[in-house]
């Protein structure tokens, strides 16, 4: 953030959010915003700011939305990232919401056992799309540390192990 000239503290919140608001800076400002709510400057207010634009019209702004949330990294933010694995018709959104959840977010592994639980439940639903599925495998591999295949009894029977 000291690099991009963004203090950590309401002047660099008022900064990141009026960028948000300009198409040519929003995903950075997303970005910022997330930053910023996982450093503690308004992070319910950054959450908020974030969720607004997980319905927009372009999938690389909600991808962006998505990878601030995982910034942000709070608890409250887990069923929001879940819901956006699950919903979004972007391929792309629920790529990053599986991953923010299971490697590159800022959850503790506690927070990203939460996750898990959906993931596992999920496994045998047959809405899940091929690559929703494979992403939900992915995401219980990097959580687990543990390579259990594709079956789902398998995958049930770590988590009731591991909780």
């Amino acid at each position: 953030m000291a690099l991009d000239g963004v203090t950590v503290d309401d002047a660099g919140f008022q900064m990141a959010r009026n960028s948000v608001r300009n198409p040519t800076y929003r995903v950075w400002g997303l970005w910022m915003l997330g930053a910023l709510g996982n450093h503690g400057v308004n992070a319910e207010q950054a959450t908020k700011l974030i969720g607004e634009y997980l319905a927009d019209s372009d999938a690389n702004v909600r991808a962006a939305a998505v990878n601030a949330l995982a910034l942000v990294g709070t608890e409250e933010t887990i069923p929001v990232l879940l819901d956006r694995f699950r919903n979004d018709a972007s391929p792309v959104v629920q790529e990053r919401a599986a991953c923010s959840l299971a490697e590159s977010g800022m959850y503790t592994h506690q927070q990203r056992m939460m996750a898990a639980a959906s993931f596992v439940g999920w496994l045998d639903d047959s809405t899940l799309s091929a690559a929703q599925r494979a992403w939900a495998l992915h995401a219980l591999r990097d959580i687990s540390g543990k390579n259990l295949g594709e079956s789902a009894s398998a995958w049930r029977e770590w988590y009731a192990g591991a909780r």
